[in-house]
């Protein structure tokens, strides 16, 4: 996943925060590199979060969430690739394995879902 030319809110919304999903069956991600930033393909992209989580039972394995602290010509500034979270989780009963989050403007993973 990348942020593009366009300022976005998130780049995957996983549910609406209505849904408690369902422990038999849970909802899974996995495999997931996202990034804000990086190549200079793009040299102005931001988003306020890479991923928000607002359903009930998900598994989520292997995800890299990165802001870019560095392009091809070298440093960045905070003004730079803005992100403010890599992920955001406000659904219930949520496991993450193998979550890495890098450099994002606040808080690294917010959250506040039970369980």
């Amino acid at each position: 996943l990348e942020a593009g030319p366009v300022a976005s809110s998130t780049l995957v919304q996983w549910g609406s925060g209505k849904h408690k999903g369902s422990a038999k069956n849970p909802g899974v991600i996995s495999d997931v590199f996202g990034r804000v930033g990086g190549p200079d393909r793009y040299p102005n992209v931001e988003t306020t979060s890479m991923v928000n989580i607002a359903s009930g039972n998900v598994v989520g394995d292997n995800l890299w969430l990165w802001r870019a602290d560095h392009t091809a010509a070298g440093t960045t500034t905070p003004a730079q690739n803005p992100c403010q979270t890599g992920m955001n989780i406000t659904g219930d009963d949520v496991t993450m394995y193998g979550l890495a989050v890098e450099h994002t403007l606040q808080d690294l993973t917010l959250w506040t879902g039970e369980g």
